[in-house]
C-alpha cells in the first residue's frame, strides 16, 4: 500500500514552474561588457590602423603624381638623383653626371629639394666664409 500511496502523491503535485529573476541594470550592462569591448578592440586594432595606412597612401600617391623633370627626389632605397624624364609608371633620375637610370615612379620616397630652373647655381657653394 505504501507503493501505490507514493504513486498518487507524484500525481497530485503540480510540476514547479521555473522560477525567473528580474534582470538588473548591471546584469545588463556584465552581459553587454564583452561584446562592447571586443567591438572596442577591432576599432582600435583593425580600422585605425586602416585609416592611417590609407592616409599614408594618398600622401605618397599626391607625391608621386606631382614630380616633375628637375626635382631632386630620394628613392625609398635610399638613392639620390634629379628627375630628367617622365614616364606614366617609369623615371629617369641622373644619379652622377652622365649616369641615367630608369626607376619605378613608385620608387620615389619623398622630394629631396623643390625643382630649380637655374636661377640658384650661384649659392650653392658656401658664402660668407669672411675669408678674402
Amino acid at each position: 500500500m505504501g507503493a501505490s500511496l507514493s504513486r498518487v502523491d507524484s500525481r497530485k503535485r503540480a510540476p514547479a514552474a521555473p522560477r525567473r529573476y528580474p534582470r538588473s541594470v548591471n546584469d545588463t550592462f556584465s552581459a553587454l561588457l564583452p561584446l562592447v569591448l571586443l567591438a572596442l578592440a577591432f576599432f582600435v586594432l583593425v580600422v585605425l590602423p586602416m585609416r592611417a595606412r590609407s592616409r599614408l597612401a594618398l600622401r605618397t600617391r599626391e607625391l608621386q603624381d606631382s614630380l616633375s623633370v628637375g626635382t631632386e627626389v630620394m628613392t625609398t632605397s635610399g638613392l639620390y638623383g634629379r628627375i630628367v624624364a617622365l614616364q606614366d609608371q617609369t623615371m629617369d633620375l641622373e644619379v652622377a653626371p652622365g649616369v641615367v637610370v630608369r626607376w619605378a615612379r613608385a620608387a620615389v620616397g619623398e622630394v629631396a629639394r623643390p625643382a630649380t630652373d637655374g636661377t640658384d647655381a650661384a649659392t650653392d657653394g658656401p658664402t660668407g666664409s669672411g675669408a678674402e
